[in-house]
């Protein structure tokens, strides 16, 4: 019991200090996996080419930047992703692409090199 116990005590604060030391890495991959998503998404729409071609041009531009070593809050990420996650539920209309767009355009200002 007692060699568990010091199991216990060297890996859990290992674990912790992993996970706060790849954090940044751990949230980019979670940008990444939504937008590709935003993305499949936005092509599968029926909203015009030029449309389609801004706001996956964004998004190219979003994960070029988390590529090269950007990073973003956890928390600024989840309210944008909550954004443009609702508007994307139920197909895009118009109005929903502007919206879209100037979220992404937050997201990409708020990148920290």
């Amino acid at each position: 019991m007692k060699i568990v116990a010091n199991i216990f005590g060297t890996v859990i604060p290992l674990l912790l200090l992993l996970l706060i030391l790849r954090w940044p890495s751990l949230v980019a991959f979670s940008v990444q996996h939504d937008l590709h998503d935003y993305a499949k998404t936005i092509r599968a729409s029926d909203r015009n080419l030029e449309e389609k071609e801004r706001l996956l041009d964004l998004i190219d531009s979003i994960e070029g930047r988390l590529n090269s070593g950007a990073t973003l809050s956890f928390w600024e990420w989840r309210v944008h992703n909550q954004s443009i996650h609702a508007m994307l539920e139920d197909g895009i209309t118009a109005d929903e692409v502007r919206l879209i767009e100037r979220e992404l355009q937050k997201v990409k200002a708020e990148l920290v090199q």
